[in-house]
């Protein structure tokens, strides 16, 4: 019996485990692996987090665009006027806070800065502190 363990197992029974050069190759070529791909997740990762607030920039010029166009009388003859996110939350068309969700940066102290072009387009500007 012992010959027919040998012959499937060989003689070296005892060395059923990983050496440490073998352990300690796979260790560096991880760590390769790692520092290759680690700036590249660092950098989508800051990609995003200027795409959220670009998201919620949006939101509130959304919420913008509707409170003027409820109020038009208030800005028919204006080509510059502001309107304070605190006046949107007030009027019930933002929640406050208003916070982006992964710089928790919040936009309850901003003001929105509208022009209007000569054909009537409007262009928003996302003021802090107000207008």
């Amino acid at each position: 019996m012992l010959d027919y363990v040998k012959i499937i197992y060989g003689d070296n029974m005892k060395n059923k485990g990983f050496t440490l050069a073998e352990i300690l190759g796979v260790i560096v070529i991880i760590g390769l692996l790692l520092l290759l791909v680690a700036p590249a997740i660092v950098n989508r990762i800051a990609a995003n987090k200027g795409k959220v607030s670009k998201a919620a920039e949006k939101i509130i010029y959304s919420a913008t665009q509707q409170y003027i166009d409820e109020n038009r009388s208030d800005y028919a003859n204006s080509k510059n006027f502001c309107i304070t996110v605190q006046t949107l939350i007030n009027d019930g068309k933002l929640a406050s806070p208003v916070q982006d969700p992964i710089s928790n940066n919040t936009y309850d102290n901003y003001g929105v800065s509208v022009t209007v072009d000569e054909y009537g387009a409007m262009d928003y500007t996302l003021k802090e502190e107000g207008c």
